[in-house]
């Protein structure tokens, strides 16, 4: 997980939500101390009300390190 926010939607309305997520939080350890690093390639950004309640996924690209 990397950001979550709480949001009540009435039934049957729709809202609109922005979530900045750090550019860091895309990072992993690779081994080497104190070294983090990007993984350029495809990912999907997930968007449920819990993690076995998928309802919305989001295509992301990350393209230089």
């Amino acid at each position: 997980m990397c950001a979550f926010a709480r949001v009540s939607v009435p039934k049957d309305k729709a809202a609109r939500l922005s979530i900045e997520i750090p550019a860091e939080r895309f990072r992993y350890g690779n081994g080497q101390k104190n070294n983090m690093s990007f993984e350029p390639g495809n990912y999907e950004l997930l968007v449920g009300s819990a993690s076995d309640d998928i309802r919305l996924r989001i295509p992301l690209k990350i393209t230089a390190k």
